[in-house]
């Protein structure tokens, strides 16, 4: 059985800015002949109205480590993943952040919720290793209490993933998200600002981020295919032109005014 997704291109021709950091867009911080982590998109609908996918998915996460919103540790408690939460009435505020390893892996419901897909070439085994999150965007909010546990956490990984790649080999994405007018967007717009920083800091470059979901209801899966450097994305079907087009996480104001002049 074949997976049927759209492969997203990266426009190499972008107008991000020429300045400091490089531009994951443009795939500047790569080695030659390193190939960019590579996002494939697949539209729910075709997904549920074909028994073949619904299979291949299937088998997917049978092989693939799960990085749950709730607690992994009580599922897989030798993953050694990062976990925090916190309970807020019936709302659970969480972060699941994976071990790096060479194992593939998958989480779902990214409603609100952002993610960071990280790849790299390990220094030892030539293998590709990677780390995926799972994070609820209030963590980002200017002066959030627990804002600094979740950043130092994931800096922690980020940087053993640095240590253990070798150097022009780690790519990343931001996905997830939501951006509607039913929701407040600034909730997206935090998130993807602080995890540009993030790994900006790390890495010293800006990286890709796959456009939101602009469907007040539907949610995000992501498979991380570790060993082909690609992601797996099942969402609603895009509702306009630009909804699917990947952009450098510097120009999210740019993007932000091409979404209004679409949408609305």
């Amino acid at each position: 059985m074949k997976l049927k997704y759209e492969i997203i291109k990266r426009d190499k021709n972008n107008n991000t800015s020429e300045s400091e950091p490089k531009s994951a867009m443009r795939s500047e911080h790569l080695n030659e002949g390193v190939k960019p982590l590579e996002t494939c998109m697949i539209s729910r609908k075709n997904l549920i109205d074909s028994a073949e996918l619904l299979e291949q998915r299937a088998q997917m996460r049978r092989a693939y480590t799960y990085v749950s919103y709730e607690d992994p540790n009580k599922l897989h408690k030798e993953e050694d993943m990062f976990h925090f939460e916190i309970q807020e009435g019936k709302t659970l505020h969480a972060v699941t952040i994976s071990k790096v390893d060479a194992k593939n892996k998958y989480s779902e419901e990214y409603y609100n919720c952002t993610g960071v897909a990280a790849v790299g070439v390990d220094k030892e085994t030539g293998e590709n290793i990677s780390l995926l999150t799972h994070q609820n965007p209030r963590f980002f909010f200017p002066n959030d209490k627990y804002g600094d546990i979740v950043k130092s956490a994931l800096i922690e990984r980020l940087q053993k993933l640095k240590e253990r790649s070798v150097s022009g080999t780690v790519d990343i994405v931001i996905i997830g998200g939501k951006h509607t007018i039913e929701l407040r967007q600034e909730e997206y717009d935090n998130s993807i600002s602080a995890l540009k920083d993030i790994v900006t800091e790390v890495f010293d470059f800006s990286p890709v981020v796959q456009s939101p979901k602009f469907v007040p209801q539907d949610d995000t899966e992501i498979y991380l295919d570790t060993e082909n450097r690609r992601i797996y994305m099942v969402q609603p079907p895009a509702n306009y032109i630009n909804s699917n087009a990947p952009f450098d996480a510097r120009d999210l104001p740019n993007e932000q005014e091409k979404w209004r002049v679409e949408r609305w």
